[in-house]
């Protein structure tokens, strides 16, 4: 790995750490967020979140294979796994440390013998031709900078009839939101009591939203966002 892939492992290793005592570590790991804006915008009900729409939409049958992009600390394959999704899934991380708390959560839950994880830059790799039924990328294929070359991966190994499947980050670029963006979202903010404010990771109250800069956003972690604006366009393109 270089220099900026070791810092990526590293930020996802760590925050796949915290998501084991933390249980919501980002706005959308809310549970009134997901009950009352996110589920109903995407299922139409308040109770049934993507993935569940996506299993009653498209899989009365399991596929027989599925791949999941960045499957972080595994809980997509394991709640696939789970709800009969797939019959096998292959998932890839950066992050070793994220790889081996997938592998022990799918353990415990006895389900690893059904998901094949390992360690791996979504950037440089290379797929089995007509591999898959479906392909998965949540919140995952923002953190691609070779967004070209792994949509033609992605539709290379996808067999005739496949699914490509994401739920993901699409708005500006490392969150270079516009000025009237920033202000109408800390206008919402200040309406929120204290409590909807607690930052769960530092337990401290949150006053403001902040652009950060790009320079903040390279030393955190340099694939955040790196090219989310062009999800949808090269999607459209190419499928």
């Amino acid at each position: 790995m270089n220099e900026d892939s070791e810092k990526v492992a590293k930020f996802w290793g760590d925050r796949a750490k915290i998501k084991e005592s933390v249980a919501e570590c980002h706005w959308t790991d809310s549970q009134l967020i997901q009950r009352y804006y996110i589920h109903p915008t995407i299922s139409g009900n308040s109770d049934s979140n993507w993935f569940m729409w996506v299993k009653d939409k498209y899989f009365s049958v399991p596929a027989e294979k599925a791949l999941s992009l960045g499957c972080g600390d595994g809980c997509l394959e394991r709640h696939g796994a789970f709800i009969d999704v797939f019959m096998e899934c292959d998932a890839f991380d950066i992050s070793p440390q994220a790889i081996d708390i997938a592998k022990s959560k799918a353990k415990e839950m006895g389900i690893l013998q059904r998901i094949n994880y390992d360690v791996c830059d979504i950037n440089k790799i290379i797929l089995t031709k007509k591999h898959y039924d479906v392909i998965f990328c949540a919140m995952s294929l923002h953190h691609i900078e070779n967004l070209e070359q792994i949509l033609y991966e992605i539709k290379n190994a996808l067999k005739d009839e496949g699914l490509f499947i994401i739920n993901e980050y699409v708005g500006p670029n490392r969150f270079q939101w516009t000025k009237r963006q920033i202000e109408i979202a800390n206008e919402v903010f200040s309406l929120l009591p204290d409590k909807y404010r607690l930052d769960p990771t530092t337990n401290e109250i949150k006053n403001i939203i902040q652009r950060f800069t790009i320079e903040h956003m390279l030393e955190t972690d340099p694939s955040e966002a790196v090219r989310s604006a062009d999800i949808i366009p090269l999607i459209k393109e190419r499928f």
